[in-house]
């Protein structure tokens, strides 16, 4: 496709999720993901995710960028300070991150990752 429009009015069926039970820190936290286009490739995805409450341990091996549109997250990158992720907070992660990942409010975000 070379053009994906977020429309949250014309999504496909949700793919349900969790992080792995090794990687939970807190909570019992679910993922939505509404994937709208995979390359030819399979190097590059976009859609929307959605998580409830709890926190999990992250590592990046791609690239992310991101828009929050609903609720709190808290990204919390080892060694650095916790950064606070609201509605309008747009962000990369690139390959290397590791931290934990903290919804403190149900979230809901677009990404675009590129392998």
């Amino acid at each position: 496709m070379s053009l994906i429009l977020f429309d949250r009015n014309a999504l496909p069926e949700p793919e349900t999720g969790a992080p792995a039970a090794e990687r939970v820190v807190a909570g019992d936290p679910r993922f939505l993901t509404w994937n709208l286009d995979t390359s030819e490739d399979e190097k590059t995805y976009a859609g929307f995710w959605q998580a409830t409450p709890g926190a999990w341990r992250v590592v990046y091996d791609e690239w992310e960028y991101c828009e929050i549109l609903e609720g709190v997250s808290i990204l919390h990158e080892d060694g650095k300070a916790p950064l606070r992720l609201e509605a309008g907070t747009r962000f990369v992660i690139s390959p290397g991150f590791t931290g934990v990942w903290e919804v403190v409010e149900t979230t809901l975000k677009t990404y675009v990752i590129r392998l």
